[in-house]
């Protein structure tokens, strides 16, 4: 792991820029799972050309069986700005199968430097009811430079629900790296929602390289442990010859559908200075922030997920919302209490919450919250949440959004930039929403944002450019099933994917897919 401030300095909004070594390889590596009701697939956007103005890149693309073993590799260049699917079940051409697993390594190479060695791809695990998804997590190391930067501490994984829906059982999955690893043993905090914890040990007495383990944790009998409410799990491993994010999430028992996401950190038992932050101008900015959607149509919710996965702090969460203008509607203040000894996750509903506050939402708007922390002596780095978006449903068959994403520190070299540049997926099965928002780290107000958004499909070599503007603390919401123009550019059930060119650095925004129960499948824009 490395702390926050070596990643900033890393970047290339920093003093520290031409000392950073040049990427010139980056790669992802994804275990799947596939069956006759189960498709896997990897969707991406040739985004280097925009970018970083790279003219071409060269992707390897692996697939390997459970085992580690090569079943197929060929190799794409991207030279133009398309939307790119790599299908699993048709790459491989098997007929007949129950269960498969496996895994998809996808390496980029470039001449020219990329930054990043993590790549912007997405798995896509197709259900029969379910579309959910998850960006690049796991990866197998560049070099020893690449082990060494980021392999300084060796941190547990967290931060994903154990789901309460009895129809669904949670995992975590994992691709080994070059080496084979032998007496491998992993142990377990589950962890429920009145503190309590549970231990156990999961042992491999041997891993092969490139063997592929997803890891069913909890038989029926344990998740009696969680007292029919959410739960969470602590991941303590020692693998350390590849970058150790899980994908992570919750199957049905049948493995026809899903909602995946991917741990992070956990930083419980961290105490060293490197884990918080001076806020270097309290009267201007907020010692934190975060701008979640708020779903306001019938039966849809949204839930902010707290972990104990933090080192330790004392902080108020506050709300504020705001609509679609930027007019700040209300404010809740101290809607949860962190102290120091949290142990336990807390998810807090938050349409709930505005209804026990006896504040009606008009159908007509959109909405979004700023959350931040009352003032503090100290800013976490640090600090992940897990944001549920979901609807309920007859007999609980739809399944939430598990996303995980990182609260906002007010770093002053962010005001440097003109702008910035996001995308996000449009999978066009069923329902595909694109949410933006224009909420800042300012305590009060910061500027409008005029955005740039094009659409990109898998043929054409041209887009279709929108502009709009998107207010301070505005919010806007893009529902492709009423952009009939764009959605026959994209094709019929053809994935696409937006791109949002902003003169506003605070812009930013989520991707939904709304299946027709109900079930959520979403995550950040990149």
């Amino acid at each position: 792991m490395k702390t926050y401030q070596n990643h900033l300095a890393s970047l290339n909004n920093t003093k520290n820029y031409n000392l950073r070594r040049p990427v010139f390889r980056s790669s992802a590596i994804f275990p799947f799972l596939i069956n006759s009701h189960l498709n896997a697939k990897i969707h991406f956007l040739g985004y280097w050309l925009i970018k970083r103005n790279i003219k071409e890149i060269n992707i390897l693309i692996s697939i390997r069986d459970k085992s580690g073993k090569i079943l197929k590799r060929f190799t794409k260049i991207i030279n133009q700005v398309n939307a790119f699917t790599i299908d699993i079940k048709k790459e491989l051409d098997i007929k007949k199968f129950s269960v498969f697993f496996g895994s998809i390594e996808l390496e980029v190479f470039s001449t020219q430097d990329m930054v990043y060695p993590y790549p912007a791809f997405i798995i896509n695990l197709d259900g029969t009811k379910t579309s959910s998804f998850v960006h690049t997590c796991g990866r197998i190391y560049n070099d020893y430079e690449d082990f060494q930067s980021n392999s300084k501490f060796l941190i547990p994984e967290t931060g994903f629900d154990i789901s309460n829906n009895k129809q669904f059982k949670p995992f975590f999955a994992f691709v080994n790296g070059k080496e084979a690893l032998d007496n491998t043993i992993i142990n377990l905090e589950l962890i429920n929602q009145t503190g309590q914890t549970k231990r156990k040990k999961i042992f491999f007495k041997k891993i092969k390289p490139y063997e592929t383990h997803f890891v069913n944790f909890l038989h029926d009998k344990e998740k009696y442990f969680f007292l029919n409410k959410k739960g969470t799990v602590r991941i303590r491993h020692n693998f350390k010859n590849f970058f150790p994010r899980f994908l992570a999430g919750n199957f049905d028992k049948n493995y026809h559908n899903s909602s995946i996401t991917h741990t992070y950190y956990d930083l419980s038992e961290k105490k060293d200075k490197s884990q918080y932050w001076l806020n270097p101008n309290k009267k201007k900015f907020c010692d934190m922030s975060i701008a979640i959607p708020i779903l306001n149509h019938k039966n849809f919710f949204s839930e902010l997920a707290v972990y104990p996965n933090f080192a330790k702090s004392k902080f108020n969460l506050n709300l504020q919302v705001y609509n679609q203008t930027g007019k700040n509607y209300f404010t809740i203040k101290d809607f949860l209490k962190v102290n120091k000894n949290f142990k336990q996750p807390k998810y807090v509903n938050l349409n709930e919450l505005i209804l026990n506050n006896k504040i009606i939402l008009k159908k007509s708007e959109s909405y979004f919250g700023k959350i931040t922390i009352s003032e503090n002596k100290e800013t976490l780095t640090r600090l992940k949440f897990g944001l549920n978006l979901g609807k309920y449903s007859k007999n609980n068959q739809a399944i939430e959004s598990n996303i995980c994403f990182n609260a906002n520190v007010p770093v002053e070299a962010v005001l440097k930039k003109k702008g910035t540049f996001k995308w996000g997926l449009l999978k066009n099965r069923n329902n595909s929403f694109i949410i933006l928002s224009n909420i800042s780290f300012f305590k009060k107000n910061y500027k409008n944002a005029n955005l740039t958004l094009k659409f990109w499909n898998q043929k054409s070599k041209k887009c279709l450019s929108k502009k709009i503007i998107i207010r301070d603390n505005g919010n806007y919401f893009f529902d492709l099933n009423k952009h009939t123009r764009i959605r026959n550019f994209l094709g019929k059930n053809m994935p696409g994917w937006i791109t949002v060119q902003s003169d506003n650095p605070f812009v930013n925004g989520w991707y939904l897919e709304i299946s027709k129960n109900g079930s959520i499948g979403a995550d950040h824009l990149f």
